[in-house]
């Protein structure tokens, strides 16, 4: 038996920070973050992936943080060329469908470029 908080596993991408520590000290990280509007928040509570509108550039970890328009943190995201999947344990999406009043999909993403650090 172990008591705690899971920080993260090693991949061969980089490290995967927990779901866990992710939703208690995500929104204290600065890098490797991507905020995400109310559309787009609502469709990642959904488990769907997101699209991205620029190349990621190249780190040793390809793992996001991604935080929600309150600044709150509600998950991580791998990044790949099709975007950004989805690493959400399925047993907490949000099933709500997503009303938009113009029916439009989620807008791709931009963020800026950084390697993942934990707060201090």
């Amino acid at each position: 038996q172990s008591a705690g908080l899971l920080l993260g596993q090693q991949t061969p991408d980089g490290f995967l920070p927990s779901h866990e520590w992710v939703t208690r000290f995500g929104a204290s990280c600065r890098n490797n973050v991507v905020t995400l509007d109310e559309l787009q928040s609502r469709a990642w509570m959904k488990g769907e992936n997101l699209p991205i509108s620029q190349t990621h550039p190249t780190t040793s970890n390809r793992y996001q943080v991604i935080l929600n328009q309150a600044n709150q943190a509600i998950g991580r995201a791998k990044v790949s060329s099709a975007g950004l999947k989805n690493l959400l344990p399925r047993r907490l999406l949000y099933l709500t469908p997503i009303r938009t009043s113009t029916g439009r999909p989620p807008q791709p993403l931009r963020f800026p470029s950084a390697e993942f650090s934990p707060p201090v």
